[in-house]
């Protein structure tokens, strides 16, 4: 058995932010810039981050697979990250805030053919998440008291698996794929102290800090048949999500998303390069809201409503390299928005597109 690197590779980014907010004077109109005192006697402009804060991020990773058996074979790969963040908060909320965290994780998968048509997958892999610019420079007010930055924050680490089973056919196709997730070291912004005290100004302090664990499983599948010049294709996802805070009592995870899927009817022309298709969308309402859930404001009162939505499209190639494309969306003008999204989904509509490739030589 060899098992030799099939990819391989390193990555760095180099992010600054730039963020300016104002307060204006609802009776004049005008517009004083938001700006803190620093610790050399300047001034930082701040949004909803503080202006020039930058972010680094390399990686170096290598994957790898090899068979065991005339049907098995077996995927391995590592990856290292280095993750570092640096912002300027302000003299009053600590000054310079600055982070850095590197991790070695990995992954292992079997796959095994049975049959020309049939694949089974299994995997396990860690993951890292370090702390971003808003797990570590958040200030301002929330609901018990006031939002302080912690720039000792830790990141997040899980372990998953998951286990999936496809077929496919020349007419077609079924993919099953159910999967766990564990979170440890969650970030959860908890009461803690800024500075040696739980109180900054007269308020409660809370800051994001590693008090949690978090547990995700759930079930997606997709599934696709044809006959003749007609082809159905759905898909659906079911997410249940639960965490355990710093008070120990276990409740729902915040902002996951409801039971939800689609399916659309396609239909190709016969000796026309035309494709119909219908397209419908679905969601169950989402009630099982997390304790910060209650008080999102992108979230209505109760959960958000469930919703089915229609559309109908209309596509053709027109000549080789250029395809035309026109449809309806939300064609009964339903009302609705995706949980946790804050904003409802458009009404209405009617859309066209032109699509056009071309070699160059």
């Amino acid at each position: 058995m060899t098992c030799l690197p099939q990819a391989w590779g390193t990555e760095w980014y180099h992010d600054v932010l730039a963020s300016q907010g104002y307060e204006e004077n609802r009776l004049t109109g005008s517009e004083t810039p938001l700006a803190r005192p620093t610790d050399d006697g300047g001034t930082v402009h701040v949004g909803n981050f503080p202006d020039g804060a930058a972010a680094d991020r390399v990686g170096i990773f290598a994957t790898a697979d090899a068979p065991l058996t005339g049907f098995l074979r077996a995927s391995i790969g590592a990856r290292w990250s280095h993750f570092r963040n640096q912002a300027n908060v302000g003299s009053e909320f600590g000054g310079l805030v600055e982070n850095a965290s590197s991790d070695l994780t990995g992954q292992l998968g079997l796959v095994a053919a049975p049959g020309q048509r049939w694949r089974i997958a299994a995997r396990v892999a860690q993951g890292f998440r370090a702390p971003n610019l808003y797990d570590l420079t958040r200030t301002g007010p929330v609901p018990g008291g006031v939002a302080l930055p912690n720039p000792d924050a830790r990141p997040e680490e899980s372990l998953s698996g998951e286990v999936s089973v496809r077929y496919a056919a020349n007419d077609a196709a079924v993919d099953v794929t159910a999967y766990y997730t564990r979170v440890t070291d969650f970030i959860d912004r908890v009461p803690g102290a800024f500075q040696g005290d739980t109180l900054f100004n007269g308020e409660r302090v809370f800051q994001g800090q590693n008090v949690g664990t978090a547990r995700i499983r759930g079930v997606e599948a997709e599934a696709m048949q044809s006959l003749g010049p007609i082809r159905l294709h759905a898909g659906l996802q079911y997410t249940y999500g639960e965490q355990t805070p710093a008070s120990g009592v276990e409740e729902p995870m915040s902002k996951i998303p409801p039971f939800e899927g689609f399916a659309t009817l396609s239909w190709a022309l016969p000796s026309h390069p035309i494709l119909l298709e219908y397209v419908f969308r679905w969601a169950t309402a989402q009630g099982r809201l997390g304790v910060r859930d209650l008080g999102d404001p992108r979230i209505p009162e109760g959960g958000t409503p469930g919703y089915t939505v229609h559309g109908v499209r209309i596509s053709a190639d027109v000549t080789q390299g250029l395809a035309l494309a026109a449809g309806v969306e939300n064609v009964f003008d339903e009302l609705y928005r995706s949980h946790a999204s804050g904003v409802d989904a458009a009404g209405r509509h009617v859309w066209v597109g032109a699509n056009w490739m071309f070699a160059v030589d």
